[in-house]
């Protein structure tokens, strides 16, 4: 069961880093010439945004990747701007895309990769200084210590140095966007009073929670083992009275729905910007009923039907990645899944076919099946918008589990739920 889990969650982000290629928003590069040349510019997180420019004329063309060196800037159309620059990132001289986050006397940029997110700053067109936050590890009496680094404070007291008043500032600041800007801001605003400065970083994309109400139709699918299970006794029947008598069944039985079985309950989201802004983690909870049926040859070479009903509470946590253009949105999802009957009658012989009559017994618990399943999920679906704020979803879920109970090691649940919802 890990090593399927592992491979659909594989298979997942293959998927998501093959098609995420369609997040092009109106933008524009420049050149080095200084040429500003307006298109489409593909957005998807600050990591890729700070390696690569995707950019194209427009939705049909081919699009064209651009390193950092290769122009000097691209930027969104009222969103975040980036410039090309040489740092020293890991104690080597690399060209990376800075987010430039404010112009100014002193300009203030951002970088993030898998490793590590800082800021850089510069003044009079000197090179990006890195802002350096990282605590420092000392030795004391032996023993390894970190120690907070504050270094960055001398960089900002060194750039501000024609403002005692915005210096005391810096002696207390904390690094993040909404901070560097404010001070580099009141810094222009005391050296340059006639000429504004330009800030280019917008509102960030906060995390963001969404919920939505859901119902589902459950097509459940059940396979269990009677190796614990020694026989099953009966002694009246509805129609003929028998004597008493061991009914043994095989090892394995597989019970289905007949019908529809249905469910509701609630799913959150949360969206994850800084690596990509279609990308989702959720929680989705659902409750409902469930009653499945199957026949089985019995050693004696007759058939009964069994029958098991109940309610469930079946969980669900997944990335999901939607495509973020179009009338219509895919959605793929990849997951972990826990089921847990929380009423169940077990199993019940419900019918015996005895030659060509049918004989209905009285129902007798068996005690055997499992209440609790965990496993995997995947699914496929769409989104729908509904005006500005609102969205119409339907996804098809499959779930693989198995028994929790190592005595049962032999069940396994595969529920396929149809699920609806709308998103606030």
């Amino acid at each position: 069961m890990r090593k399927l889990l592992m491979l659909l969650l594989f298979v997942f982000f293959i998927i998501v880093n093959a098609k995420a290629q369609t997040n092009y928003l109106p933008g524009f590069i420049v050149t080095l010439e200084g040429d500003s040349i307006t298109g489409l510019v593909d957005s998807r997180g600050e990591i890729r945004n700070s390696r690569v420019c995707s950019y194209k004329t427009d939705m049909e063309s081919e699009p064209v990747k651009y390193q950092p060196g290769e122009i000097k800037a691209y930027g969104f159309v009222d969103g975040k701007y980036y410039v090309s620059k040489d740092i020293v990132l890991n104690q080597d001289s690399t060209t990376v895309f800075l987010e430039y986050l404010i112009n100014g006397i002193v300009d203030v940029y951002f970088y993030s990769d898998h490793v590590v997110s800082q800021y850089y700053i510069d003044k009079d067109g000197m090179k990006p200084t890195l802002l350096d936050n990282k605590d420092i590890i000392v030795d004391i009496d032996g023993k390894k210590m970190a120690k907070k680094n504050s270094r960055y404070i001398g960089v900002l007291k060194y750039v501000f140095n024609e403002s005692p008043k915005v210096q005391k500032k810096a002696e207390g600041i904390s690094l993040t966007h909404k901070n560097l800007i404010k001070i580099a801001k009141d810094y222009h605003g005391y050296v340059c009073e006639g000429e504004e400065c330009i800030v280019y970083e917008k509102k960030k994309l906060k995390v963001k929670f969404n919920i939505e109400p859901i119902v589902g139709i459950d097509f459940h699918n059940l396979v269990g083992t009677t190796k614990n299970m020694k026989g099953v006794s009966y002694s009246e029947a509805d129609v003929y009275v028998l004597p008493t008598a061991l009914v043994n069944f095989p090892e394995e039985f597989k019970l289905k729905s007949s019908g529809f079985n249905y469910s509701f309950g609630l799913r959150g989201s949360v969206l994850i910007p800084s690596f990509n802004q279609n990308l989702a983690l959720n929680l989705q909870v659902k409750y409902g009923i469930y009653k499945i049926y199957g026949d089985v040859e019995l050693t004696d070479g007759k058939i009964a039907t069994l029958l098991t009903e109940g309610k469930s509470l079946m969980n669900n946590l997944y990335f999901s990645y939607t495509f973020p253009r179009g009338m219509i949105r895919p959605v793929f999802l990849a997951g972990f899944s826990y089921s847990y009957f929380t009423s169940v009658n077990d199993l019940n012989i419900i019918k015996h076919i005895n030659s060509t009559n049918y004989i209905l017994f009285k129902e007798q618990d068996t005690d055997i099946i499992d209440e609790k399943y965990v496993g995997a999920v995947i699914g496929a679906g769409f989104n729908i918008p509904v005006f500005k704020k609102y969205m119409l979803s339907t996804t098809a879920q499959y779930n693989f589990m198995g028994d929790s109970d190592s005595r049962n090691s032999g069940y396994s649940y595969n529920p396929l739920s149809i699920i609806l919802g709308f998103k606030f």
